[in-house]
């Protein structure tokens, strides 16, 4: 019984990674799209590249952020039930 627990268990916890690599994936893709409209908006309307720039690495960096920390949150947790990783004892 516990095995079969532990395994559902693990079986879950992957299938959130799977779900957390997803979400960060669409997180980029739309990132890089409102990135550069906010680039060109700033760009238009401030007339700098420099401000442009910056207000496109800044969207991008906010929009990605919470993604990748729900990634890495996700697989700790599995690394920690599997024993994998850094937590690995061998």
């Amino acid at each position: 019984m516990e095995t079969t627990n532990n395994t559902e268990l693990e079986n879950q916890l992957q299938r959130r990674c799977e779900i957390s690599d997803a979400r960060l994936g669409v997180a980029e893709n739309m990132g890089w799209a409102t990135a550069l409209f906010a680039l060109l908006a700033a760009y238009l309307y401030w007339g700098s590249w420099v401000v442009a720039f910056a207000s496109g690495v800044a969207v991008y960096c906010t929009a990605v952020y919470q993604y990748g920390k729900q990634r890495k949150h996700a697989w700790d947790e599995y690394e920690r039930a599997t024993k994998t990783g850094k937590y690995y004892q061998g």
